[in-house]
């Protein structure tokens, strides 16, 4: 219904500027919606795995061609960025309310003292503030809402912590280290990182004291390496990955299906935890081509953003898209919109930002 509603929206608003289309999402949403139809006649479950192949089809088609309706300028794209960011803060006090407080959310688990907040899953909210993180560090740069950038930032190490999130802190990682390569005020940036890593340090050394019963990034990180209690996590993930490749090499060509029955693994549960390995074992060839598309037409964007000039917004976006990529790679994140809303705000705001620029000949998309 919200897909039919999203088109009629979108089919009916006004037409005002330059709205060109990305030529990379369009194959990409071809090639996904030939491999949807595919899959899902492949599958068991056949209108189940069509239903979740039009979530995707919704990120290439509709959601993108929304934000080339609204990021019109920087200040646009800077404002929606900001509300990713208080969205993920908000996600983050409620994984405080969760293991302070011991305050039950609908829909959201504790599990083993790690805290979902609004997220359904520990691991969601890891990936949520994976990209959150190094986007609100970038942000603390700018002199214009710099108190509110520096609160988000402070709440996605806070959450992300309470998380017990492995990948997700890997992921924030990488993020981090592009704020720094990328821009201006290196020395100031790498400064700037060394405090926090020392606060995070003294955070995560009194969490039992700050945070009774919440899990210890040390034990996670030992039980994800089978060096602490019970089975390796990273050996699970694995396990998923090595099921789903020996099903391609089977059939390289074919695939299981979109439906959550159709992709478990190993275990008759787990979903494969790659992205390129997933969307391959379920969705075939096609649709992999598609994912890979799509990631590195992001990608791509938000380094020729920063070439444009737009050193603060541009650093923001690299960091999203690189944090977003590396957190994918080891988990199920292919239906997540947390996991393409940097991609997407990538691609549009650059190609506005090159057309506004090129067709109207004045510097106002890149203005700081």
């Amino acid at each position: 219904m919200s897909f039919v509603l999203g088109a009629v929206c979108l089919f009916l608003a006004r037409r005002e500027g330059p709205r060109t289309t990305s030529r990379s999402l369009l194959l990409a949403l071809l090639m996904a919606a030939i491999a949807v139809i595919i899959s899902s006649y492949q599958s068991s479950h056949f209108m189940e795995s069509l239903l979740v192949g039009l979530r995707l089809l919704y990120v290439f088609s509709i959601w993108q061609w929304s934000l080339r309706r609204v990021l019109v300028d920087t200040s646009r794209v800077e404002q929606i960025i900001r509300a990713f960011l208080l969205g993920a803060a908000m996600s983050s006090l409620a994984a405080i309310m969760q293991i302070a407080f011991h305050f039950d959310i609908p829909g959201s688990l504790v599990i083993f003292g790690r805290a979902s907040g609004l997220q359904g899953h520990p691991n969601g909210q890891g990936g949520v503030l994976a990209v959150a993180l190094p986007m609100a560090l970038a942000l603390t740069f700018r002199k214009n809402g710099r108190a509110s950038a520096l609160l988000y930032l402070t709440l996605s190490v806070v959450g992300l912590i309470l998380s017990g999130s492995v990948t997700g802190m890997l992921g924030a990682a990488v993020g981090a280290v592009v704020v720094v390569l990328a821009g201006r005020k290196k020395i100031l940036k790498i400064v700037v990182l060394v405090a926090a890593g020392l606060c995070v340090t003294l955070l995560v050394q009194n969490l039992d004291r700050l945070f009774p019963g919440a899990a210890s990034p040390l034990k996670r990180l030992a039980d994800t390496t089978g060096n602490g209690v019970g089975d390796s996590t990273l050996t699970a993930r694995l396990l998923t990955d090595q099921f789903a490749w020996q099903r391609i090499n089977e059939h390289p060509f074919g695939s299981v299906g979109l439906a959550a029955a159709d992709g478990v693994t190993y275990d008759g549960q787990t979903l494969t935890h790659n992205l390129l390995l997933l969307s391959w074992y379920q969705g075939g060839p096609l649709l992999v081509a598609a994912v890979v598309l799509a990631s590195a037409a992001a990608l791509l964007a938000a380094v020729r953003y920063l070439r444009m000039g737009q050193w603060h917004i541009g650093t923001v976006l690299t960091a999203g898209v690189l944090a977003a990529l590396v957190f994918a790679m080891t988990g199920p994140v292919l239906y997540d919109r947390w996991f393409w809303f940097p991609l997407l705000v990538s691609i549009a705001a650059h190609r506005q930002a090159s057309t506004t620029n090129r067709d109207e000949n004045r510097p106002g998309f890149l203005s700081e």
